[in-house]
């Protein structure tokens, strides 16, 4: 099991003196800012975004004014410091573990994936006994809509794919610990049987809402790896799992972006065209950066300048662009640095240190 205030603090450890306090919550939400996805990349957090989209910020706050009351970190007017007793709780919980998560892939599509099992499962199952009026367990109509369509596949011989998919969801669980099979067992509803709630969970393990939430979420992230990585031996769980666009994970809007830089525009000519600020094509093209290995940003920023960013992030603490650029020639822009760092995963090895 995760306890979230664990998984929190190890994220403002990650940020510490870096970020402002609200960093971390970005990051769970899975918000699509430029700065939010050049973070999770800079501060290797792809494994953790997204993993809390309904997080209430009353709720985040609380566990902040907790963290601050038990001497676990300070907050300075646009940033924050993990105090030596902070970093002291951190090391002492040798259990904590996040493996498993993989929010940056799986963020789009584990929730949907989730509910589907979940109304098929109910809906296998009250077919069985003849029961065709129930109240499904969720109310997103393209969900049911792809459920229905599945089962009229199966229209002549809807048992065989109650065999089917049982088996499948059987070997899934199977790989899984036995705490966490009866963890996601315990969720599902079928014929006269109603799944435990998250609330219901958090009673019976003892724990808080949170913590259920992130295992939860722990869980699916690792029965969709498992699927994945064997497609034919799970084609039902595995024709359920929504399809992604082609976008790398971008926004809509930054991919209309890539897509004009792609056939040749410029960036004065894109911000003309789709009569946008400056800002926000920079902000594009540092979320590209962030996005696609293959893009190259020499054509914003020369060599040297590239080299030079490098050594100065190389030989800083400091991720902070107002740091990184008092270090800098003033002809160095922010954006420049921006770009850099962007990339700074993929260029570090060829810096010198």
């Amino acid at each position: 099991m995760i306890q979230f205030n664990k998984l929190l603090l190890y994220m403002l450890s990650r940020l510490d003196k870096q970020r402002t306090i609200s960093s971390a919550f970005h990051i769970l939400r899975g918000k699509k800012s430029a700065q939010t996805i050049q973070d999770i990349h800079l501060f290797q957090m792809q494994h953790v975004f997204g993993v809390y989209q309904n997080l209430d910020p009353n709720i985040y706050h609380k566990w902040i004014q907790y963290f601050k009351d038990s001497s676990w970190l300070t907050i300075d007017e646009d940033t924050y410091t993990l105090t030596d007793q902070g970093y002291d709780v951190l090391n002492d919980w040798h259990d904590f573990t996040i493996s498993g998560l993989n929010g940056f892939k799986y963020h789009r599509i584990d929730r949907k994936w989730d509910e589907s099992v979940k109304l098929l499962v109910q809906t296998l199952s009250n077919l069985s006994y003849g029961d065709k009026y129930f109240i499904p367990v969720t109310d997103d109509l393209h969900i049911q809509f792809r459920v229905k369509q599945l089962i009229k596949k199966y229209q002549q011989d809807k048992k065989l794919l109650t065999q089917k998919f049982t088996s499948e969801l059987y070997q899934v669980l199977h790989a899984l610990s036995d705490e966490q099979a009866a963890f996601i067992s315990k969720q599902l509803t079928g014929y006269n049987r109603i799944g435990l709630s998250k609330v219901q969970l958090a009673e019976e393990y003892d724990l808080l809402v949170d913590d259920i939430h992130i295992t939860h979420i722990q869980i699916i992230h690792q029965m969709l790896k498992i699927i994945e990585s064997d497609q034919q031996r799970f084609p039902i769980l595995n024709s359920i799992i929504p399809v992604q666009n082609q976008q790398y994970g971008m926004t809509e809007s930054a991919f209309r972006t890539f897509q004009l830089i792609e056939k040749g525009y410029t960036l004065p000519e894109i911000e003309s065209l789709r009569q946008l600020k400056t800002s926000t094509i920079h902000d594009h093209v540092v979320e590209i950066a962030t996005r696609v290995d293959h893009f190259d940003i020499g054509a914003y920023v020369d060599q040297k300048t590239i080299d030079q960013v490098g050594q100065v992030i190389n030989k800083s603490e400091s991720r902070r662009l107002k740091d990184i650029k008092l270090q800098l020639d003033e002809a160095v822009t922010y954006f420049q640095i921006r770009l850099v760092l962007a990339k700074f995963n993929q260029i570090k090895e060829s810096v010198s240190i």
